[in-house]
């Protein structure tokens, strides 16, 4: 996994490619890729880390309380949002 996050992703990310060019640059410099065991938990639904997740690679499961998971698979449509991103987190993504 490369230890930068691709400008390129970014430029085609909505939350961030209305951004100038030197404030994506900035972005990806500051960014830092996660690696995750299939089964590990990024987010845990109730809290509130302060930190926004892109999925760039692979596949999350986002589970909701009673609700079933939802798979979410990078280079799909949805993929480009941010994970679960209100506050406090109403999801838990694996």
């Amino acid at each position: 996994m490369a230890d930068h996050i691709d400008i390129e992703f970014l430029r085609k990310t909505p939350a961030v490619s209305a951004l100038p060019p030197w404030q994506l640059e900035a972005i990806a410099e500051l960014a830092e890729p996660l690696k995750l065991k299939k089964g590990a938990k990024l987010i845990e639904r109730g809290s509130d880390d302060g930190f926004t997740y892109f999925l760039t690679a692979g596949k999350v499961s986002l589970q909701g309380a009673d609700l079933p998971a939802e798979i979410l698979e990078a280079e799909t449509q949805s993929a480009p949002a941010p994970l679960a991103n209100l506050r406090p987190r109403i999801l838990d993504v694996k």
